[in-house]
């Protein structure tokens, strides 16, 4: 059985939540009127639990850093065609990669040797930006929350 997670949009920032959807894992502000993807993780009690930073709204190369801005890992996008791209994630030494179909409306991250870790979807009839992350196995909620928001930076500008 996965552990959920629950991630939506509030204005230009996110908050991140369990499957109760009242126990908050992550405030997630984003840096306003920047033209990059920028935004820091907050754990409940405000401290930082880390950043995502990217190039141009639109860009494809984003760095995942860690509390004090030490970069943990990246994650790159390769777009085959206007229905097809590829994504490779490096994280903590561990690499995952990503055959994306859906224009990141449903997105399993496996490792390469092919163990799901998570599965990002997309709720399609909200207002706002809404998604469930299925966590499979001992994954943490870092990278699976920090996929997802620049899953929707990339997707959904």
């Amino acid at each position: 059985m996965p552990n959920l997670l629950h991630v939506y949009q509030i204005g230009e920032d996110f908050k991140v939540t369990r499957s109760d959807k009242k126990t908050v894992v992550y405030n997630v502000v984003s840096k306003k009127l920047s033209t990059r993807a920028d935004f820091k993780f907050l754990e409940p009690n405000s401290s930082v639990r880390g950043y995502v930073k990217g190039g141009e709204i639109l860009g494809s190369q984003f760095t995942i850093l860690g509390p004090n801005e030490e970069k943990q890992g990246s994650l790159q996008l390769n777009r085959i065609s206007n229905l097809e791209s590829t994504m490779q994630i490096k994280f903590m030494g561990i690499e995952y990669k990503v055959k994306d179909h859906s224009k990141g409306h449903s997105i399993d991250i496996k490792t390469l040797d092919g163990n799901l870790q998570f599965t990002i979807d997309k709720k399609i009839l909200h207002i706002r930006d809404s998604y469930l992350v299925h966590k499979y196995g001992e994954i943490g909620d870092f990278l699976p929350s920090s996929i997802c928001i620049i899953l929707d930076v990339i997707y959904h500008p």
